[in-house]
């Protein structure tokens, strides 16, 4: 059955002469049915028959209208409002400002607003703050002025920060600067006001220095946060200042600084990681990333770079003594060679190195010592002599027969 709504929406239609017999139902007899498709694909036939008549084009824009309306409905009776409110904008692109179609999209928008608000509040009490941020934030995306959602942002917020070891006069101090101040009272009044007396210049004025005010206080501690490296919490902070007054300057500054603060944190951590996991390659990209976003965390940048230059250094180091002592030298010779050309310096690399680049040389004489000598005796002395340091050096056990 049609619903009520749908009355005013139709009645332009109701009144069209459509091209068809007596005996034909009409786009508005459809229309009374709740044959939607029918009436519409009728009200098609007669723009295909008349494609000039801009009367015909009408009659198929408001067909197609009742139609999506229609269908939005029985989306909202199976709960599903976000396909719904999609079918209602693409009405109200078809008839921009119908009355019936701004009911609708009202309708729908309230119910998912609510609807979120509801899940927004049953995570906040889950103690799941970052995910009640999240659910607040989608429910201003359906409704930008809803009050509650930007009262259960800024509680979240403030709940967040508390639960990073703010502190509990922090928390105290927030809330009742959120709920119990005399400027969060004036706020709630003062948006009651905007409401119902929309034209009250006064009211509206005084709702504007009672954002201001708020948002200023949540500005200075946000800055204090800031100049102590909590990024984190004064980002937070920053963003309750703009619920509050989104055009306040120093809290849009504020909040685009930390985001790149944050975000460079968030580097330096993922530096960390694989660094002790000894992924250096991509720890060294993390930190060139991180570092081109912070102003404020240059020397952590440093001392990170420091950090793993050194990790770095010491697996090289230990890969160079496995190769010793595996009786790799020339490996060893590279591995040191690669440390110093970084580090200049590093424990006993130097000596090491310089131990085996004399073995390799003395290795050779010997070996190209016993190739050319013509008594077996010489051979095998050579030989033997290379065995005593580098037994795995060229074919030396093979020709001693020591080879396993």
């Amino acid at each position: 059955m049609m619903n009520r709504r749908h009355l005013p929406l139709l009645a332009a239609i109701s009144l069209v002469a459509c091209q068809t017999t007596e005996e034909e139902p009409t786009v508005s007899e459809h229309f009374r049915a709740g044959n939607y498709e029918s009436a519409l694909a009728l009200a098609q036939t007669q723009v295909d028959d008349a494609p000039d008549d801009p009367y015909y084009q009408g009659v198929e824009r408001m067909a197609e209208v009742g139609l999506k309306l229609d269908q939005a409905r029985d989306l909202v009776f199976d709960n599903e409002h976000a396909k719904a409110l999609e079918l209602l904008f693409e009405a109200d692109d078809l008839a921009p400002g119908h009355p019936v179609v701004a009911e609708w999209i009202e309708k729908v928008v309230g119910e998912l607003t609510d609807g979120t608000l509801l899940q927004a509040g049953q995570a906040l009490m889950d103690q799941e703050f970052d995910r009640a941020v999240e659910l607040y934030e989608r429910a201003l995306v359906f409704d930008p002025d809803d009050e509650r959602a930007k009262a259960g942002i800024a509680r979240s917020l403030i709940l967040v920060n508390h639960r990073a070891g703010m502190g509990e006069q922090y928390y105290i101090e927030g809330v009742r600067s959120l709920r119990e101040y005399w400027l969060g009272q004036a706020n709630a009044e003062f948006a009651y006001n905007g409401k119902f007396a929309p034209d009250d210049k006064r009211g509206a004025a005084r709702r504007r220095q009672v954002a201001g005010l708020l948002a200023e206080d949540r500005v200075l501690m946000a800055s204090d946060f800031e100049a102590n490296g909590l990024f984190h919490a004064a980002r937070n902070e920053y963003r309750i200042a703009l619920i509050f007054d989104e055009d306040n300057t120093n809290a849009a500054e504020g909040l685009a600084r930390m985001e790149r603060e944050v975000e460079a944190f968030a580097q330096l951590s993922e530096a960390e990681r694989k660094r002790i996991r000894g992924e250096y390659a991509d720890a060294a990209k993390a930190l060139a990333e991180g570092v081109e976003l912070s102003e404020a965390q240059v020397a952590e940048f440093a001392s990170a770079k420091i950090d793993l230059d050194e990790a770095r250094w010491k697996e090289q180091y230990k890969e160079a003594l496995d190769a010793e002592a595996d009786g790799r030298y020339e490996r060893a010779v590279k591995l040191f060679d690669l440390l110093l050309q970084e580090t200049g310096y590093y424990e006993d690399a130097v000596a090491r190195r310089r131990t085996l680049t004399d073995m390799i040389d003395l290795a050779e004489r010997l070996y190209s010592e016993s190739m050319a000598a013509k008594r077996e005796d010489v051979k095998r002395q050579k030989l033997e002599q290379i065995a005593v340091f580098w037994p795995e050096y060229k074919n030396v056990g093979k020709l001693l027969g020591t080879a396993p």
